[in-house]
């Protein structure tokens, strides 16, 4: 265990940073395993994707989003995918720069990476992580969507392997609330 000396107090402590490293981990403790990286993408569940056609209305599309709280939306042209609209294209590409009458197809990301069923968690994590995505589409192989992947639906596939390390975690009294822009 780590002593702390204060020689002008003439006390020792033990210190809670050098205790919490100095005990090997216990066997017992469930651990993250690369095997849970391995598992395909069809193991986690998909989610049916929303799809519009590259000449649907910017306006419409947002308002699309708002209601149903989705991160993004798929663009097709005669079924297959042809792009992605996210809300940060909203904030890049339409905020300030475009009508709400454009077509989708001027302000989406065109030929957006996607995954297949058959891929695995770690394809989805590099792509989302290499190209700064939360959100990537899940396509056939004639490249039709079929779903999307997103960061949150990793994240909750690795919670449900972990549950009781991760759900079980008491809250931290030291985090404040955080500053309000424009308060």
């Amino acid at each position: 265990m780590g002593i702390i000396q204060d020689e002008d107090l003439g006390i020792s402590t033990t210190s809670e940073f050098e205790d919490a490293y100095e005990s090997e981990p216990s066997q017992d403790v469930d651990s993250f395993s690369a095997e849970l990286l391995s598992v395909t993408l069809e193991t986690i569940g998909k989610k049916a994707p929303v799809c519009v056609e590259e000449d649907a209305r910017v306006g419409d599309v947002v308002k699309g989003l708002a209601d149903r709280n989705h991160g993004c939306v798929l663009v097709t042209k005669d079924g297959v995918l042809t792009g992605i609209f996210t809300e940060r294209d909203v904030l890049r590409r339409v905020y300030g720069h475009a009508d709400p009458s454009t077509a989708i197809g001027d302000v989406m990301t065109r030929d957006p990476e996607a995954v297949a069923f058959h891929d695995t968690v770690a394809v989805a994590l590099n792509k989302m992580t290499v190209g700064g995505f939360r959100h990537v589409p899940l396509v056939d192989i004639a490249r039709r969507p079929v779903g999307v992947v997103s960061v949150r639906d990793i994240v909750d596939f690795l919670v449900e392997q972990f549950p009781r390390h991760v759900l079980s975690v008491a809250p931290n009294p030291a985090v404040r609330e955080p500053d309000i822009i424009g308060s």
